[in-house]
């Protein structure tokens, strides 16, 4: 370890070289006699230096302070550099750092979005990015600065969340350059080195027993009706679990279920011919909360939908978790009916709203072909309801 005295006496020397102390600590000596204090450290795997200030002013004590400062920074998770930056950044009153960039961004774009997505975007900025980079202003963030954040996320398992979070970075630096804030966009070309997510199939039994087997077992304990025909609506439909928790009675028109645009995954309105098992489950449902404005109402309040989880929770309770999930009925639907009538793809395809490569077609396609999609699910209705009671008798089940 160095002492004061040590630390006088070192002399200039043709090139620049390193005195160590302790923990990282060191300082270096230039060949014109300045001695600076460093404490080198590591995040990520790669090695970093933090330069503390020059010698005499800051004094030995006062480098070793600084030092156990940068390294409780470490033990929170931070990189001191960045911690430094914001610091001086706050100090200073920047007005072009990350966080008011990002809110003119999160302002400028808030009116395209829908509200659930808006929210979504600034919870996550909110979240991952502003405790971390906020204060630190556009043109001092560098890309390992980025990536740190998105690594820190990655750690948590939750690497598409890393990928969206890094998206909006980027998005909002493009804000900054085109406003003359920055030069560059130092999150553009980090997604290649992100861990590659990996997409799993959603659990689905495919064939006919398994799914009599799973609505004997459903609808045989102890549930809410209204969550027993929303589970069941939801596997006549073939529609996706959260735009049945959303339905409104004003989207039904006597056998048509007209869901709206901004209620679709991608965006596009979205026509369903309902089955007669289907209009069966609305009849049922008319005594139930046909006075609400939702199908299918929270427990709690019959001006909320229901919540997507309880579907779930419904079917893990029953024994099927890790088997077969609410999303996963337009897997047992496309899996049968395609083996069923191969010729019929294309109109399968449109009853899953899926989207097409084709936009243009898309868009002129999206209300058409509504008898051959009726027949088709008829036809599935017919099937699965084969080896299933009535719905009037989910009326008799208790809830929990």
């Amino acid at each position: 370890m160095l002492t004061d005295i040590a630390v006088k006496r070192l002399k200039p020397q043709e090139k620049p070289y390193r005195k160590a102390d302790s923990g990282g600590l060191a300082i270096r000596v230039l060949p014109n006699g300045s001695k600076l204090w460093q404490f080198r450290y590591r995040v990520g795997g790669k090695e970093n230096t933090l330069s503390i200030g020059p010698y005499p002013e800051v004094s030995l004590a006062q480098a070793r302070a600084a030092r156990d400062k940068a390294k409780a920074e470490l033990r929170a998770n931070r990189d001191p550099n960045i911690t430094r930056k914001q610091e001086k950044a706050a100090a200073a009153g920047v007005k072009n750092r990350l966080h008011s960039v990002g809110e003119d961004w999160l302002k400028a774009n808030m009116g395209r979005w829908t509200p659930k997505h808006g929210g979504q975007v600034r919870s996550t900025l909110e979240q991952f990015v502003w405790p971390k980079l906020g204060n630190v202003p556009v043109a001092e963030i560098t890309p390992p600065m980025i990536l740190a954040v998105v690594r820190d996320i990655e750690k948590r398992a939750a690497i598409e969340t890393s990928r969206r979070v890094l998206q909006r970075i980027s998005a909002v630096f493009i804000h900054a350059v085109a406003h003359g804030l920055t030069d560059s966009n130092p999150a553009a070309n980090l997604k290649s080195v992100l861990a590659p997510v990996v997409h799993q199939r959603r659990p689905a039994i495919t064939e006919l027993p398994g799914l009599y087997q799973l609505f004997a077992d459903v609808e045989s304990m102890p549930a809410r009706p209204t969550t027993l025909l929303a589970l069941r609506f939801l596997a006549l439909t073939g529609v996706r679990p959260g735009e049945v928790c959303g339905a409104l009675w004003s989207e039904i028109t006597g056998d048509i279920w007209n869901i709206p645009a901004q209620r679709m995954k991608m965006k596009r309105a979205h026509v369903v011919p309902l089955s007669r098992q289907a209009l069966e489950v609305l009849e049922v449902l008319r005594e139930l909360t046909g006075n609400a404005p939702y199908l299918f109402p929270s427990q709690h309040n019959v001006n909320r939908p229901l919540s997507g989880n309880a579907l779930g929770y419904c079917l893990n309770r029953a024994g099927y978790q890790g088997v077969h999930c609410p999303h996963g009925f337009r897997s047992s639907l496309s899996t049968i009916m395609n083996t069923r009538r191969p010729q019929d793809g294309a109109f399968i395809e449109l009853i899953l709203a899926h989207e097409k490569n084709d936009k243009i077609a898309a868009a002129y396609n999206r209300a058409q072909h509504v008898e051959e999609r009726r027949a088709i699910l008829q036809e599935w209705a017919d099937l699965i309801c084969e080896g299933i009671g009535r719905p009037s008798y989910l009326l008799e089940v208790r809830a929990r």
